[in-house]
């Protein structure tokens, strides 16, 4: 994730966009969402 992070900052090639954006979408996205779900299920309630 953070290599791609730091791809986006220094890249203008369209092809490399492309590779990182299917990163995102078949890797990060899905890691984020089981995070996101991990940390929601440990709040309380009345937080």
């Amino acid at each position: 994730m953070l290599t791609d992070r730091n791809r986006t900052s220094h890249t203008y090639n369209e092809e490399t966009a492309e590779a990182i954006l299917l990163n995102i979408r078949q890797q990060h996205h899905p890691l984020l969402k089981a995070l996101e779900r991990i940390l929601s299920s440990r709040v309380e309630p009345n937080a």
